[in-house]
């Protein structure tokens, strides 16, 4: 390597910490946009519908994202409890 040369690594991230149930739709929907999260992963990991806003943007679906939300929540989880 010559002394103005530099190394760039990209890496996925990491889990995160918290609920993901927790993470603001708006964020979930712009790391689609920027392709950090699929549709189906944002559905299923984060409980959140994202739909194409027409301009090549993602943006979440408030009325159909209240339901997997709240389904994804373990105190609304049939048969689940925490202890």
């Amino acid at each position: 390597m010559e002394a103005d040369e530099r190394v760039v690594l990209s890496l996925p991230g990491g889990g995160g910490y918290g609920e993901p149930s927790e993470r603001g739709p708006d964020q979930v929907a712009r790391d689609v946009s920027n392709g950090l999260v699929s549709v189906d992963r944002a559905r299923k990991v984060y409980g959140v519908v994202v739909k194409e806003d027409g301009l090549g943007s993602c943006v979440s679906d408030s009325e159909a994202t209240t339901s997997p939300r709240a389904a994804s929540r373990p105190e609304e989880r049939p048969g689940e409890q925490e202890g």
